[in-house]
């Protein structure tokens, strides 16, 4: 098998991550039900439990809609061209207060990929509590939690979490105040400059400095 039959191999296998549960809903809406919000992120976290880190890095990218070349002809395969609708509503503002609960316990949930995708997910929950949950995880003992909470609190269109997430540039784990310090780039929290600025002279870890000099850069 040739690079390229690879690569296509990957992305085909990534993608049954979402291709299955169009396949459910398209049955469920056969029946006449309603899926809600809540079933969709159980039913796509539970896909992704498992996944090898390539696999899920290109299933949160077709969520993302960032991996939208397919080759040549720029067109999905034909096998997966039933995700579009999965797509589509991972893409938009998930609605249902349901899905906060089942988000804010995927986080501290043992499968790396798992955690990534409702770190995701969380950053389109349209309800208060949903960043209530994750600054509520910030403070978990889990570094894993803290850190997949930081991340989501990126993705969010506000600066709700900022100053939550500038007490998590304090951590003791590297990891989390690497997160928190991407995700103040992300939001472009200017009043986060100063406390960028001394990470990028004194934190001790390199990858912390390299996040510190990428969210700095992001803003200016």
């Amino acid at each position: 098998m040739n690079v390229r039959a690879m690569l296509r191999t990957i992305v085909g296998t990534a993608n049954l991550l979402v291709l299955s549960i169009f396949t459910a809903d398209s049955q469920l809406s056969a029946q006449g039900v309603t899926v809600s919000d809540s079933t969709r992120a159980v039913q796509l976290l539970a896909n992704a439990r498992g996944a090898n880190p390539v696999m899920c890095e290109l299933a949160m990218q077709s969520i993302d809609r960032r991996y939208g070349n397919w080759g040549s002809g720029g067109r999905a395969p034909d096998a997966i061209i039933g995700q579009r609708a999965l797509l589509e509503w991972a893409s938009q503002d998930i609605e249902d207060a349901g899905a906060v609960a089942a988000l804010g316990v995927a986080l501290a949930d043992d499968d790396t990929c798992v955690r990534r995708m409702a770190a995701r997910l969380f950053g389109r929950v349209h309800f208060p509590r949903a960043v209530e949950t994750l600054l509520d995880r910030l403070g978990d003992r889990d570094e894993r939690t803290r850190q997949m909470a930081a991340v989501a609190l990126g993705f969010f269109d506000d600066d709700t979490g900022v100053d939550a997430l500038l007490d998590a540039l304090d951590d003791r784990i590297a990891a989390v105040r690497a997160a928190a310090t991407w995700a103040l780039g992300e939001i472009e929290a200017e009043r986060a400059v100063v406390a960028l600025t001394r990470l990028l002279e004194e934190d001790p870890d390199p990858f912390v400095r390299r996040q510190a000099a990428w969210a700095l850069g992001n803003m200016y």
